[in-house]
């Protein structure tokens, strides 16, 4: 449990303390914009949307709680993806007077890394009727957004992360924070299987950095003309992990009630395999990694809301889907899920 409590330091350590008045001097003295300033959500980070007569950026100040090697690691990898890949849709990142992309301010005492890049525009698919359309554009992106980074490196990326799916044994204690038994004997078969079928072979895996945190919030939609993704946002996750881990993450937190599980697996997987293409031993721990999602967004929300009651709402904000779809899948066969990500894959697995 120590180790548990080290690696949730910075989502227990209190956000950045700074008035609007306080980011529009950041923003001139740093950056030389100027433009009404409005506060945006965040878990750990504060951010802010500033409207200039240049367009809007979304200026963030990291928590001083999270390692600078780790904000690093953020950054460098937004870079790579501008230099590499300048068709995907991530921020882009508005260097300060002097070059650096990463000033350093004083805010409540202590040092704060600052950040501004470009606002992305779109609404979150949290808030959307999923489509065919909208999860093959999931899966296609992702892939595109997976290649990007398949050549980049750097020395934080295998930094300890409790979202990290393909290490989800480590959380099985906080299983004793669930009050539900049902839901507690459920993340018990799941750890349960996953130690059977997966841990096993994790570290034969394919690795590289991932992304990790393709959620419904992280993925933002322009369906004008046709459903595609016009923002990914939120790269705090990113880590060096098995590839399948990145679309199995995304698989995780997508809507199991109003659509057969097998049908949306289908529709992102075969879209992602057909840029992106995962080997048979690859897709045999889909179906774990899912689950490991799954039941992880379960226990480490469940754990942090007994913690912090104050703020359980926006810490289990994603909570009642994912213990809905860890039901959901333990519907389905190991057997049954294969052969459909096999169909999925066009039966042409490398």
């Amino acid at each position: 449990m120590s180790e548990l409590l080290e690696l949730d330091d910075v989502l227990e350590s209190a956000p950045p303390a700074a008035s609007t008045a306080e980011v529009g001097d950041i923003l001139q003295r740093r950056f030389e914009l100027s433009g009404p300033v409005r506060a945006l959500s965040s878990e750990r980070d504060v951010n802010f949307r500033v409207d200039t007569s240049a367009g809007p950026y979304l200026l963030k100040i990291t928590n001083a709680a999270e390692d600078p090697q780790v904000t690093d690691l953020q950054t460098a990898a937004l870079r790579h993806l501008e230099r590499e890949s300048p068709s995907l849709p991530v921020p882009r990142l508005v260097a300060a007077r002097g070059g650096t992309d990463q000033p350093r301010e004083m805010l409540g005492g202590r040092p704060h890394i600052v950040r501004l890049m470009s606002f992305l525009h779109g609404r979150s698919m949290v808030a959307s009727t999923a489509s065919f359309g909208m999860r093959s554009a999931i899966g296609e992106t992702l892939a595109k957004l997976d290649a990007g980074l398949s050549g980049f490196d750097h020395p934080a990326s295998e930094h300890n992360l409790l979202w990290n799916a393909a290490d989800a044994l480590r959380a099985r204690d906080l299983v004793r924070f669930v009050d539900d038994p049902i839901k507690r004997r459920l993340a018990e078969t799941t750890f349960d299987a996953y130690e059977k079928y997966a841990a096993p072979v994790m570290p034969s895996l394919r690795k590289q950095v991932i992304h990790n945190d393709f959620n419904l919030h992280n993925v933002l939609f322009d369906d004008a003309l046709e459903p595609r993704i016009s923002g990914i946002i939120d790269f705090g996750d990113i880590i060096t992990a098995p590839l399948v881990s990145e679309v199995s993450t995304a698989l995780a937190y997508q809507d199991f009630e109003q659509e057969k599980p097998l049908t949306v697996v289908s529709d992102i997987m075969r879209a992602y395999h057909a840029h992106m293409p995962l080997a048979p031993h690859e897709l045999d721990v889909v179906l774990d990694l899912v689950r490991a999602r799954q039941v992880l967004i379960g226990v480490i929300t469940a754990w942090r809301a007994f913690r912090r009651p104050g703020n359980s709402s926006y810490i289990l904000k994603n909570s009642a889907r994912a213990w809905a779809g860890l039901e959901a899948l333990h519907q389905v066969s190991r057997g049954e899920f294969r052969r459909w990500l096999t169909q999925a894959c066009g039966g042409k697995v490398t």
